[in-house]
């Protein structure tokens, strides 16, 4: 007589109960007597015996925790710079060199020189209104276009030692390219030099090649009042009655600038880096006599997208910098430069200096892609995206205090929040590991100018300038690591603030 098996009906709780509690006892000796198992094993363990109500004390896997410190922010940094420019009727042409060095917060030191050309067209209107011998006035509009090339070489050092070692063999080795192009019998002396004591000049760190296109829009109005013991003649020309008299120069005028620029860096050891950045400034400033001043802001933002040598993507950076800035200057204007008459200002000089005081506010979010499934999670948001970061890093940037200019493009004091799990994959990448931090520097530049034009059937000039501009951070924030409850808090970063280590 065959009987159905009746399967565990009936069962109590304490039977089940012990069968689990026997179960757990069995894998913990396997646990204990052979050690090679128990890989995952300790997990499986605290769940049958949760369903018996022990508890094996067994805590929740922590956040993995990622280096989300700032990839690069400098405490300060010099530059100064020269250049040229002439103008053969509507075209122009130019030339200018700059030289920098940067401190950075983990105490390497960048140099960086940067030769440039550039070649622009220009074209504007202006009329006279009211003119006669006792005043005048003019308005007029000018647009130019203009496009640069420059080429970058960067060394970085690690430390000052280092920079001021590079910085004695540089003038090593220029003094003796100096002695032997001056001194025709020294060739076997640099020679021995060399053989002795050779001159190491490293091998730059960074190469980079920019090209640049930017367009820009000026205006200006203006009202003399010409020397009453002066007359013109008919031909434009001012004859002296006799000496003494003053002239009143008024004015007002502004600038609009948009430019875009496209940058190729190849970084030893690295890879290759493409930077597309683009930016608008405006200024508008007026002048009393010789005397001048502006108040000027600008935006620029840019996305560089750097790979190895293989092709596979590093890292995305996304930067954006906001500034406002006054300028207190004076400019003196050569044969009836101030007259306010248009034959006359064809011709003539002009000379200028001034003194700009900047607030820079950069901000900087940096997403690192260290696997393979990152590096294709990165090339899918380039795909959708573009050079657009992650929606949500839009909000994680804060602005400077106070500058209602910043605050355009930032929301501020509130801490970054965790996207969700519906999230694109890349948002929450951006929020358990993006770089996103931020300084605050005030810049201070010195400028000069030297202009001169002529008209001979065609309009003529030339100008010189140079300048040097001094930048130190005086505040400086980057976004913590996620905590538990799912935020992103920004923190202090005292070692990017220049003189913090003294």
């Amino acid at each position: 007589m065959c009987h159905r098996p009746l399967g565990d009906r009936g069962a109590g709780a304490i039977e089940y109960g012990s069968a689990i509690v026997l179960s757990g006892a069995l894998i913990a000796c396997l646990v204990v007597f052979v050690p090679s198992i128990s890989t995952g094993v300790g997990s499986a363990l605290c769940r049958m015996l949760a369903l018996a109500g022990i508890d094996c004390g067994e805590e929740e896997e922590p956040r993995a925790e990622h280096d989300v410190t700032p990839a690069y922010c400098p405490r300060s940094s010099d530059r100064s710079s020269v250049g040229f420019r002439a103008d053969i009727g509507f075209m122009h042409i130019g030339q200018e060199y700059s030289f920098a060095t940067e401190e950075l917060s983990d105490g390497r030191i960048m140099v960086t020189s940067i030769p440039g050309a550039e070649a622009g067209l220009s074209g504007g209107a202006g009329f006279d209104f009211g003119d006669n011998r006792n005043a005048n006035g003019s308005a007029n509009f000018e647009a130019n276009g203009t496009g640069r090339l420059k080429a970058g070489t960067t060394f970085i050092f690690d430390d000052q030692a280092e920079y001021e070692h590079f910085k004695d063999e540089l003038h090593t080795y220029v003094s003796r390219e100096n002695q032997s192009l001056l001194e025709y019998d020294s060739g076997m002396a640099v020679a021995l030099a060399d053989t002795i004591d050779p001159v190491e000049i490293p091998e730059p760190d960074i190469v980079s090649s920019t090209v640049e296109v930017e367009g820009n829009a000026n205006y200006g109005i203006g009202l003399w009042t010409s020397d009453p013991d002066k007359r013109s003649t008919k031909n434009g020309d001012y004859e002296d009655k006799n000496d003494g008299g003053i002239n009143l120069n008024l004015g007002a005028r502004g600038n609009v600038t948009v430019d875009q620029k496209m940058d190729i860096s190849d970084w030893r050891g690295i890879g290759r880096a493409e930077t597309y950045s683009w930016g608008a400034s405006g200024d508008i400033g007026s002048n009393v006599l010789s005397n001048t001043n502006a108040d000027a802001a600008s935006w620029n933002g840019a996305t560089r997208v750097m790979r190895d040598d293989d092709g596979k993507l590093v890292n995305i950076r996304y930067s954006t910098v906001v500034t406002t800035s006054h300028t207190d200057g004076t400019e003196i204007n050569g044969a009836g430069g101030n007259s306010g008459n248009s034959n006359l200002n064809e011709n003539g000089g002009k000379g200028s200096d001034s003194e700009t005081v900047t607030e820079r506010s950069t901000q900087m979010v940096q997403l690192d892609f260290d696997t393979p499934e990152e590096q294709a999670m990165g090339e899918r948001m380039l795909e959708e995206r573009g050079l657009l970061p992650p929606a949500n890093v839009l909000d994680y940037s804060r602005g400077v205090e106070g500058d209602p200019l910043s605050s355009m493009v930032t929301d501020s004091e509130q801490p970054a929040t965790d996207p969700g799990p519906d999230a694109p994959d890349w948002e929450r990448h951006a929020f358990e590991q993006g770089r996103v931090w931020q300084w605050d520097s005030n810049d201070e530049i010195e400028a000069n100018g030297l202009e001169a034009s002529l008209k001979m059937g065609l309009q003529f000039g030339l100008g010189a300038n140079w300048a040097t501009e001094e930048r130190r951070t005086h505040d400086a924030q980057y976004l913590g690591p996620p905590t538990d409850d799912g935020k992103r808090e920004f923190m202090p970063y005292a070692p990017c603030v220049a003189g913090a280590d003294d």
